[in-house]
């Protein structure tokens, strides 16, 4: 008897259900879904506006459900908005013209 004749194992169409995967967030992913630049990303967990992510050798990730209060509850951090033409006004309240703007 042959090893595939004493295997017996029945064929499904189903394939087997695929272990528990937490969707993580890469710094460009977190980015892309705040709309500022990676740089921004670093700044804000550094000063801890952010959670820290986790490390997989020199990868860092985040899991979704840890950013997703960020995102549904619009705790993301502030980012400076663009007030008049050609001015921004920051987090202090400071406001910096852009460019050549003239007033």
């Amino acid at each position: 008897m042959s090893f595939a004749q004493s295997a017996h194992v029945p064929a499904t169409d189903t394939p087997a259900p695929a272990p528990d995967l937490v969707p993580m967030l890469t710094r460009k992913d977190l980015a892309r879904l705040f709309q500022v630049c990676v740089r921004t990303i670093d700044n804000w967990v550094d000063a801890g506006r952010l959670p820290p992510p986790q490390r997989f050798g020199r990868s860092v990730r985040w899991a979704d459900a840890a950013i997703r209060p960020y995102l549904e509850d619009d705790m993301a951090p502030s980012q400076n908005a663009t007030t008049n033409e050609g001015e921004r006004t920051h987090a202090e309240g400071t406001t910096v013209r852009l460019g050549n703007s003239r007033r």
